[in-house]
């Protein structure tokens, strides 16, 4: 006699952007060095997918690399570039960090690589 145990996955309960972030970059105004102001300026507020893609731990120094899965409309410019920023979080856990890459699909999604700010 074996124990066997079977696992179900009902698909309905699964959304496919489940989760909500926002593209966002830093504007820098003012023409002097005491004068400078910085503005937070949002690129897309959007359904996400967020998902872990990879991770290290180097001499006490945590690094994590995500990718944001969201939709796109193919007929528009995508207004998200490397070096913007992201905010978003999976059930309660902050995901903040740099974009490092953007790729769209032609089947209407894009992906973009986000550089964690302050693994830990």
């Amino acid at each position: 006699m074996s124990n066997f145990i079977a696992m179900i996955l009902d698909r309905t309960l699964l959304e496919e952007y489940a989760y909500e972030g926002e593209f966002y970059r830093i504007k820098k105004t003012g023409d002097g060095l005491l004068d400078r102001d910085e503005e937070e300026v949002t690129v897309l507020q959007t359904k996400c997918d967020i998902q872990e893609s990879s991770r290290s731990n180097v001499h006490g120094f945590a690094n994590a690399t995500f990718g944001v899965y969201f939709p796109i409309n193919k007929e528009e410019k995508i207004p998200i570039r490397r070096g913007d920023s992201f905010r978003g979080s999976i059930y309660g856990m902050l995901v903040e960090g740099e974009v490092t890459g953007v790729f769209p699909s032609q089947l209407g999604g894009c992906v973009a690589y986000i550089k964690e700010f302050d693994a830990a």
